[in-house]
């Protein structure tokens, strides 16, 4: 569909925002529109969401490729997958003056990039706001906490070994020789520190991929990175052919205009110290008390949203749906914004990120009779 790229400006420049239909195979209520996260991801294969549910039957299910992204167009593209490459291979530079020079550099080289691949006019408008209009860190370190329970309890040689509260420094040790050099992998690529972080994040984010992980850490320990470099190219979308999606650019462009930049020098160091608190298994144990400001700081164009407080009149009853182990958007943010918008509360007692329509009975069915028959489940209610 067509839509403005500026709706302050409708008569103005128009872009395509592709979208996606499974009708509904019974009596139809009506539409239900599957957004996804990311920020940056593509979304039109959610239209098959929910399939083995009475959601199928009822409504017409619509995915949606937000503005920037997959089949939308135009695309957002910044870097190429040679570039990409070269960016994940780079070595994470010490937070020393000369450190966070480098890394700011880096951050403005890709900034720039963007604008002149996309234009600023394209940039300013991917944002949430516009596309709302269209139709953290400790939570890692408990999925990671409970990931090195699991690899201990399960199996009969841990790379982290068998006592949780040691697991950090463990995978610490472990990743440290790569700061320095790449591990051996059959690809000529190596598996560096930077992708061997993103393959453990990668694989925190739902239960079934522990069992990966734990085997690309002990391939770790015995000398080889394959396991782990291809858990990393898996997060990163990258394909047999060497290509990207989009979607590493989309999620920096919108995150960018969608949150005000931190150009304070103190403000930037203390998050980093908070940072390496709150994740100790990410610490690289380089932390100086100082740290570079991130790449929103020099993106081309200015954020289009603010922090503000929630209100929203006459918001009908919603249902939040929160997991008690989700890496990414922690239990307490969940409980945070059902508080804020008056809601229900259906947690799920797990580790993974997201859960409704993904297999679970308990959870699948609340939310389907909240969206077929309008009645919530009950406050607080816990699968």
């Amino acid at each position: 569909m067509e839509v403005p790229l500026d709706y302050a400006d409708p008569g103005g420049r128009v872009i395509q925002v592709a979208i996606s239909r499974t009708e509904a195979t019974g009596d139809r209520l009506g539409s239900v529109l599957f957004l996804p996260g990311g920020p940056g991801q593509s979304g039109l294969w959610m239209a098959n969401e929910a399939t083995a549910t009475q959601i199928a039957r009822r409504f017409d299910r619509i995915g949606i490729d937000p503005r920037g992204i997959g089949a939308s167009r135009p695309a957002l593209s910044c870097r190429t997958a040679r570039e990409i490459d070269a960016w994940r291979a780079l070595p994470p530079s010490a937070n020393t003056p000369a450190g966070i020079a480098t890394t700011e550099a880096e951050f403005r080289d890709c900034a720039e990039l963007c604008a002149r691949n996309n234009g600023t006019d394209l940039l300013a408008h991917l944002g949430t706001r516009e596309a709302a209009q269209d139709p953290q860190i400790a939570g890692f370190q408990h999925a990671f906490d409970s990931f090195a329970t699991h690899c201990a309890w399960v199996r009969s040689e841990c790379a982290l070994g068998y006592d949780e509260y040691l697991a950090s420094d463990a995978l610490r040790e472990l990743l440290e020789p790569l700061l320095t050099a790449p591990a051996p992998t059959t690809d000529p690529r190596g598996l560096s520190y930077s992708d061997a972080v993103e393959a453990v994040l990668f694989s925190l984010y739902h239960q079934n991929g522990w069992d990966d992980l734990a085997t690309g850490l002990a391939e770790l320990r015995a000398g080889r990175g394959d396991t782990l470099l291809w858990l990393a190219d898996w997060s990163w979308g990258r394909r047999e052919d060497g290509t990207y999606p989009r979607s590493s650019d989309a999620h920096a462009a919108i995150r960018c205009v969608d949150g005000p930049p931190t150009h304070d020098r103190e403000a930037v160091a203390r998050l980093d110290v908070d940072y390496r608190r709150a994740a100790p298994f990410l610490d690289d144990g380089r932390g100086t008390g100082a740290a570079p400001k991130d790449l929103c700081a020099f993106w081309p164009v200015p954020n289009t949203l603010e922090p503000h407080p929630l209100s929203i009149p006459g918001l009908p009853r919603t249902v939040v749906v929160s997991t008690t182990g989700d890496p990414a958007t922690p239990h307490e943010e969940g409980i945070a914004l059902a508080r804020r918008l008056g809601a229900v509360l259906l947690t799920y007692r797990g580790n993974q990120h997201t859960v409704a329509f993904q297999g679970n009975r308990c959870v699948d069915y609340a939310v389907a009779r909240y969206l077929i028959d309008l009645v919530p489940p009950p406050d607080e209610f816990v699968c």
